[in-house]
């Protein structure tokens, strides 16, 4: 079965039924990026390196299709407005790609494209709901142009994208109104729209197969990797994560990747008995967070936020 035939199946199971910063709070965090080579066989990590460490918020790394750059948000001005920057594997070249009075975040390829797309925030200097509503997808050019909205959708806080003509939202709640967050799936042609889950975690990425995978967060004691299932089904729990995991990647042989928060991470294979199996423990200077890998699996990326001085 191809990967577009799987998805389309997928989506015709749940046409059978009837993201995140809601409020900018404080200053966003220091941070780094850093890159280590992988071998997807023997789950080796090796030469892990801090590539981007400017002053400020330098974050949501995520590898371009070709797997030849890596995109990222970076805020070098310090004054939180965050646009994409893309930087180069080969030549470890940095280049601005958006330069915009908005905030841009997790600049994500769009698949079947040399675009990208964003979740912009038109209301940057505002605070709570002006803000959540002025969330929006959005597409741009592979050289950092704003092309259009994707959908009319407001306060979305992550996406991942399902194939060109289906992407899943992150909406961000009310807690005022007590709306929870909530993962949605919708047609970019259509108006379809197929609610999924609330108590939901920020990392949503499709399984190499194609299904919708995320974290549910609905038991404060642990965090739980599901899988959609379609229609009249309860989405599979996959595992649970690892303590102190938020995020997570799939690899091209459908083992999935954790990373904690002090730097140990794990490996997943579905449908064997091997359990979670630690790969390596990294020395991080903080906190780590929001680990991706290139197409190839042959790269890894991930966030290290630092202390906050006090």
């Amino acid at each position: 079965m191809t990967h577009h035939t799987t998805i389309l199946t997928f989506l015709v199971l749940f046409a059978l039924l009837p993201s995140c910063r809601s409020v900018p709070a404080e200053p966003l965090p220091e941070t780094q990026i850093w890159l280590a080579d992988f071998d997807v066989r023997t789950g080796v990590v090796s030469n892990a390196a801090m590539i981007i460490d400017a002053p400020g918020y330098d974050n949501q790394p995520m590898f371009t299709a070709d797997g030849t750059g890596l995109l990222f948000v970076s805020d070098r001005n310090g004054d939180g407005a965050t646009d994409v920057y893309r930087y180069d594997l080969t030549t470890a070249a940095i280049t601005r790609l958006t330069s915009t009075a908005e905030q841009e975040f997790s600049p994500t390829p769009i698949p079947g494209s040399t675009d990208f797309s964003v979740v912009r925030v038109s209301r940057p200097n505002d605070t709570g709901e002006v803000y959540t509503e002025s969330q929006q997808l959005w597409r741009y050019s592979a050289t950092g142009a704003a092309l259009s909205a994707v959908l009319s959708q407001r306060r979305v806080g992550y996406h991942t994208w399902l194939d060109s003509s289906w992407v899943a939202l992150f909406i961000v709640g009310n807690s005022a109104k007590n709306v929870p967050h909530r993962l949605e799936i919708h047609g970019v042609d259509t108006t379809a729209i197929y609610p999924i889950a609330t108590d939901i975690g920020r990392c949503i990425r499709p399984h190499p197969r194609g299904q919708l995978t995320y974290v549910d967060k609905s038991d404060t004691t642990v965090n739980r990797l599901m899988m959609t299932r379609g229609s009249e089904l309860s989405p599979d729990t996959l595992v649970a994560m690892p303590k102190g995991a938020e995020d997570f990647c799939w690899l091209w042989d459908t083992s999935v990747l954790f990373l904690t928060n002090t730097g140990t991470i794990y490996r997943w294979i579905l449908g064997t008995e091997l359990g979670l199996q630690p790969l390596t423990s990294l020395y991080l200077g903080g906190q780590g967070a929001r680990i991706t890998a290139n197409p190839s699996c042959t790269k890894l990326a991930w966030v290290v936020v630092k202390p906050r001085v006090q």
